[in-house]
């Protein structure tokens, strides 16, 4: 929604996503010892950039209807409670990099049993 008030945070968000995109494409590649990876990610970069935008568009119309719903039921207390649970972070409110811990620990697994 920030980027609708302030269309020019797009023009830094995107570039940085698109290099966030190409650096997990390249540590996959590294992940599965492919031999050309530079070229891959030359090939491929921008489409992974671009279906990720197409994605995150289509999960935004799929939420937009359960975070809308108070507006249209608004004496209805199941309405709130479906756009809560849509636009609460599972607990982690308070910790937001706690999302962080399952990948790190799976990561950490994987190197010691290597």
């Amino acid at each position: 929604m920030a980027s609708l008030a302030f269309p020019q945070i797009f023009l830094i968000v995107a570039p940085a996503n698109l290099l966030v995109d190409c650096l997990v494409l390249t540590l996959a590649l590294m992940g599965l010892k492919h031999k050309n990876k530079w070229a891959v990610v030359k090939k491929l970069g921008l489409k992974f950039w671009w279906w990720g935008f197409v994605a995150d568009f289509i999960g935004m119309v799929l939420l937009l209807p359960g975070v809308l719903l108070p507006f249209f039921f608004p004496h209805a207390s199941w309405a709130d409670d479906i756009s809560a649970s849509i636009c609460s972070h599972h607990g982690h409110r308070h910790r937001p990099l706690a999302v962080l811990y399952p990948p790190v620990l799976v990561l950490r697994q994987k190197a010691l049993s290597t």
